[in-house]
């Protein structure tokens, strides 16, 4: 009987966990979610997509994907005039309220913490 041939994959060097890439740990698409409405929170003046995208770190194909998933929940809405930007609603920022509120639950839960903004979703936090 022939040997199975060799692989040809060749080998990741972040190893074998999916949920993780170059830049550390994956956001989940709620932590994308809640970043962008974030951003739209922080800036007093609807924000265009490009801007958007830097803020979050997401490319604009991506970022455009997931604002209309967004507007579809009611969370975002087209900004002034503009079709190209964007705005924050009242469902939106009550999203972002329960949001950290849910995010403070998980703070005592074995001394870990979610990220504030960045691309790990969990810090270690000394127990005191």
């Amino acid at each position: 009987m022939p040997e199975d041939p060799p692989s040809l994959a060749v080998p990741s060097p972040y190893g074998e966990d999916p949920t993780v890439g170059p830049l550390g740990p994956r956001r989940s698409p709620v932590e994308l979610y809640a970043e962008i409405l974030e951003v739209l929170r922080r800036r007093a003046a609807p924000c265009r997509v490009t801007r958007l995208s830097y803020a979050v770190g997401m490319p604009v194909d991506r970022t455009r994907r997931a604002l209309a998933v967004l507007v579809r929940l009611g969370l975002a809405a087209p900004g002034g005039d503009q079709v190209t930007s964007w705005r924050l609603t009242p469902r939106g920022y009550e999203f972002l309220q329960t949001y950290g509120k849910l995010r403070s639950y998980f703070e005592p839960v074995e001394g870990y913490v979610l990220g504030e903004g960045t691309r790990e979703p969990l810090q270690k936090r000394p127990v005191p």
